[in-house]
C-alpha cells in the first residue's frame, strides 16, 4: 500500500509540473506578441504576463527554484528549455522595466535601473555565463553611477562567447538598444542558423530591418515571425 501511496504522489508530482509548464509556455507564448507592440499597455502586460510565468516556478525568488519539485519532476528536455526560457524572460522583463524608466524624469530612473539590475543578477545564479548578460548587466550600473562595476561587467563580457541561440538573439538586442541595427542583424542571423525557428529572432530582425527602412526585408521577415505565433498583436 505504502509503494502505491508513493507511486501515486510521483504521478501526481508529474502531471502538475506538466500542467505548470504547460502553463508557462503558453504565457510565454503570449509575451512574445507583446514585447515589441509599441502601446505602453500592452508592454505593461507584458511585463506582468513575465512575473505571472516566472511565479509558477518561484523564478527568481528562490535560489533554489531548480530544486523544487515543480522543476525537478519535468523530464530532463523540458527542464533545459525552462531553465533557458526563464533566462529569456528575465531579460524581458527587465528591458520592458528599462523602456518604462525612459518615461521617467532622469531623477526617478535609478529604482528601475536598480529593479532591472536585480533581475539579470538573477540570472547568474543558476545559469552560465552569458556576454549579452554582462553587457546588460554593464549598462544597469552605469545607469546606476558606478562605473568600476560597469568596467568589471564589460570586461568579464569580452572574455566570453555566445554559444546558443537564445545567447546570440539577446546579444543582437543589445546592439539594437544601442542603435547598431546592422551588428543586431549579424547576430540575429547566428541565431536563426544555429535555430531556423527561433520566432523572437525573426521577430527581431524584422523590426531592426524596419529601422534601416529596408521594408521589404522587414515584411517578409515578420511574415515568417507571425507565421510562427498567429496569435503575434504585432502584427
Amino acid at each position: 500500500a505504502d509503494d502505491v501511496a508513493a507511486l501515486a504522489e510521483r504521478v501526481a508530482g508529474k502531471t502538475g509540473a506538466a500542467a505548470k509548464f504547460e502553463q508557462f509556455q503558453a504565457i510565454r507564448q503570449r509575451i512574445h506578441s507583446e514585447m515589441y507592440a509599441v502601446d505602453p499597455e500592452i508592454l505593461t502586460e507584458a511585463q506582468d504576463h513575465c512575473q505571472q510565468a516566472l511565479d509558477l516556478f518561484e523564478v527568481p525568488q528562490s535560489d533554489a527554484w531548480k530544486e523544487q519539485p515543480a522543476f525537478q519532476n519535468l523530464s530532463p528536455q523540458r527542464q533545459a528549455l525552462l531553465e533557458e526560457a526563464a533566462v529569456e524572460l528575465l531579460f524581458v522583463w527587465a528591458r520592458l522595466e528599462i523602456a518604462r524608466s525612459e518615461a521617467k524624469p532622469a531623477g526617478e530612473r535609478q529604482p528601475y535601473h536598480r529593479r532591472a539590475l536585480d533581475r539579470l543578477l538573477s540570472i547568474q545564479r543558476f545559469h552560465a555565463a552569458m556576454p549579452a548578460l554582462d553587457l546588460c548587466i554593464a549598462d544597469a550600473h552605469e545607469a546606476l553611477g558606478d562605473a568600476q562595476a560597469a568596467a568589471e561587467a564589460r570586461k568579464r563580457a569580452a572574455s566570453l562567447r555566445p554559444t546558443t541561440a537564445l545567447d546570440y538573439y539577446l546579444l543582437g538586442e543589445q546592439h539594437a538598444r544601442h542603435g547598431r541595427q546592422e551588428a543586431a542583424l549579424a547576430s540575429y542571423g547566428e541565431a536563426l542558423g544555429l535555430r531556423p525557428d527561433h520566432y523572437l529572432s525573426l521577430l527581431a530582425a524584422g523590426v531592426a530591418f524596419g529601422e534601416l527602412k529596408r521594408y521589404d526585408l522587414a515584411e517578409a521577415t515578420l511574415t515568417g515571425a507571425i507565421a510562427l505565433n498567429p496569435a503575434s498583436t504585432f502584427a
